[in-house]
């Protein structure tokens, strides 16, 4: 399954967002989309596939809700760029918004390397820490 090469932008576009919803509703629906050997790194720190899925883990268990928009979307082979935009309210009710540049490699559909840069637009510093926290 994953991200079929023959998507176009806007398919594409679609496919990822509903990625991103559906591992922070479900983080056992990652293989589909994230293989094992699969590495983030997300403003300077990397995390392997298991501390990745401890990170969403770690999100959901925080958030009240996470909104995810891909706004822009370029595929080049097996690379694909994103930029999306990350809604949090957390569960004590701070809210906090962060653009998301994604730099990513597939095989066989499927991430196996990520490479992402945080900028925090709106709320505190711990929300922006967030994004590569795994606990």
């Amino acid at each position: 399954m994953g991200i079929p090469d023959s998507l176009n932008g806007v398919e594409l576009k679609n496919l990822l967002h509903d990625m991103y919803r559906e591992i922070f509703a479900n983080p056992d629906a990652a293989p589909r989309f994230f293989s094992e050997d699969y590495v983030q790194t997300t403003d300077g720190h990397s995390i392997s596939y298991s501390e990745f899925i401890d990170h969403i883990r770690h999100v959901v268990s925080v958030t009240k809700r996470v909104e995810i928009e891909v706004v822009d979307v370029v595929r080049d082979g097996n690379r694909i760029a994103d930029r999306h935009a990350v809604k949090l309210t957390r569960k004590d009710g701070a809210h906090s918004l962060l653009e998301v540049y994604l730099f990513g490699t597939l095989t066989n559909g499927r991430f196996t390397r990520v490479i992402e840069a945080t900028r925090l637009l709106e709320g505190d510093e711990s929300s922006r820490a967030l994004a590569s926290e795994t606990r």
